[in-house]
């Protein structure tokens, strides 16, 4: 084994120092009260439970009459039935069905009589075409567990059910520092040997899908004075914090250091490809993570390491991730001490299995993972697969 597998963190253990960690700090959302109106997309910290019935009254599903069944029990097409005006009560869809009816006989089997008379051609039987109360939601029923996502249906159904507002668990602030003497700000045209700061974007939009509350720190060149300060000011204002790049071996990279002085570093260097250079740390109860500044490889820590912690900030909760088969159309070689994520396209998407094309790897493209329909993940021991081989991806979309 070289050297340089000896200094990687394999991914799993690096995550559960980490978790562990964290749990011993008291790692977790507080909550607050929103109103239902704005909840969409949310957690619940609490089970949620019905405050009305729903309906909050008998009510017509149907246009038509309300009257007493056995008025109408020998109603035919051949033989109708006269009802007198005091006997019957036109309503449409929704309208309260009054105690003294216990029916609803659709308006397509009635005809208008004289005086104020109506014909009933078909028999409808007791409570035919009512929703009784509480027929959708009764009083007290519950309608959300705790920790889980909610959804616009649940928005009505919360107010539908004379649900007002929720408890909620708060969403995580997430501060992201991007570092780098060559990096500029979107905006103006770079020139050579400067790099356009796309990666605070994305990362951004990545971590506001996944429910976190994102602060955007300025650009801060690698300068080691430079980056504790804005360092202390993320922790100070954020549940965690993620710095970009300067996390490898290059003469300026300071972060692992200014993490270490700062906090606790579980992990520099973890055994995946792409995102080796990944840094895993944290003070007191706040993720500190290292972020590869090549874009892909930032994606998939984001999104391997970031994201469940995320996760246990919710108590467990996460969105479920999807996964498919596929037939490999080229072979994919890989390192067995590495854990690899492989991006792959469809080539033939409605072949059973679908047909599946592996990325050249490189980490530096973010237009080739935008591309990418799945992740192949390329578990350590394996040197790869062949093609025509039957392996799982998950997918991205």
């Amino acid at each position: 084994m070289t050297s340089e597998q000896k200094e990687r963190t394999p991914l799993n253990e690096a995550l559960k120092k980490l978790t562990v960690a964290l749990c011993e700090q008291g790692f977790a959302a507080g909550t607050e009260t929103v109103s239902v109106t704005e909840s969409a997309g949310r957690i619940t910290a609490v089970p949620v439970r019905a405050a009305l019935n729903v309906p909050h009254y008998d009510a017509s599903a149907m246009d038509g009459i309300t009257t007493r069944a056995e008025l109408v029990r020998s109603a035919s097409d051949s033989h109708p039935v006269t009802l007198s005006a005091d006997q019957y009560t036109v309503v449409d869809t929704g309208d309260p069905v009054t105690e003294k009816h216990d029916t609803v006989v659709m308006k397509e089997y009635t005809l208008p009589g004289d005086g104020g008379t109506i014909q009933v051609t078909r028999a409808v039987p007791q409570g035919k075409n009512i929703r009784p109360t509480g027929e959708d939601i009764k009083a007290g029923e519950e309608l959300l567990e705790a920790y889980v996502r909610i959804t616009p249906a649940a928005v009505g159904a919360m107010i539908a059910g004379g649900v007002n507002e929720v408890s909620v668990l708060k969403r995580p602030v997430i501060g992201f520092i991007p570092t780098g003497d060559e990096i500029i700000p979107p905006g103006r045209a770079p020139a050579p040997g400067e790099i356009t700061d796309f990666n605070s974007s994305v990362f951004a939009a990545m971590l506001r899908e996944w429910q976190a509350d994102v602060r955007l720190y300025p650009i801060t060149p690698d300068k080691k004075d430079l980056l504790q300060t804005a360092l202390a000011k993320a922790l100070d204002e954020c549940d965690f914090v993620l710095l970009g790049a300067g996390s490898s071996t290059g003469r300026d990279d300071y972060t692992v250091e200014i993490i270490a002085q700062t906090g606790t570093v579980l992990a520099h260097g973890l055994a995946v490809k792409p995102g080796r250079p990944t840094i895993v740390g944290y003070k007191d109860a706040k993720p500190l993570i290292g972020i590869p500044g090549y874009p892909v490889a930032g994606v998939i820590i984001l999104r391997e390491v970031v994201k469940p912690v995320i996760d246990l900030w919710y108590h467990g909760w996460a969105e479920p991730r999807c996964y498919c088969d596929v037939a490999l159309a080229e072979g994919i070689k890989s390192k067995p001490h590495l854990e690899e994520f492989a991006r792959v396209h469809f080539a033939e998407e409605d072949a059973d299995p679908p047909l599946a094309v592996p990325h050249q790897r490189g980490s530096g493209s973010i237009s080739e993972y935008m591309r990418s329909d799945g992740i192949l993940r390329i578990p350590v021991g394996c040197d790869g697969y062949a093609a025509g081989d039957v392996v799982t991806i998950e997918l991205l979309d």
